[in-house]
Parts: C-alpha cells; sequence; structure tokens
C-alpha cells in the first residue's frame, strides 16, 4: 500500500460479519480504519492511507462484536521514510 492512495484488503477467516472494524496499527502512529464488508465468508474493503503514514508493516486486527482477532497479520505500506 502507497501512502496517500486507497488499497484494498481481503481478509480470510471463520467468525467475522458483515461492517466488521479492521484497523492497521503501527507504533507511534493513529490507527488506519476501514468497515469490512462481508462477501462469501471473506472479509473486504478499502484502506485509505495517510501520505503522512510510516512505512513498514503495519499489525492487522478485526474486531467484531467487542471481540478481538489479533493473529500477528502484517500489512505492508510503502513508502519513503520520514
Amino acid at each position: 500500500a502507497a501512502p496517500g492512495k486507497g488499497t484494498g484488503f481481503v481478509i480470510y477467516g471463520d467468525n467475522f460479519e458483515n461492517r466488521a472494524i479492521v484497523n492497521l496499527s503501527h507504533p507511534g502512529e493513529q490507527n488506519i480504519t476501514a468497515i469490512g464488508t462481508l462477501v462469501q465468508g471473506k472479509l473486504t474493503g478499502t484502506f485509505i492511507i495517510p501520505a503522512s503514514s510510516t512505512p513498514g508493516l503495519w499489525n492487522v486486527t478485526v474486531h467484531v462484536r467487542g471481540k478481538i482477532s489479533n493473529d500477528n497479520i502484517q500489512y505492508p505500506i510503502k513508502g519513503k521514510t520520514r
């Protein structure tokens, strides 16, 4: 994913629901949040990556009805280091 752009995602797993909250997190940064759409058992959506985002691997978490899935899944954000 490139800062300043939108990027789609597909997450495979169990117990997902339509409109689940999907976050990207990175130390020292604000979360990047998207609302997922459930399509044939897969959670899909689009992250809008702020231009100021720090490049590197960001942690992915999925929030469904107060439960959090955090299986150490990493999402790469490209760009120049600040």
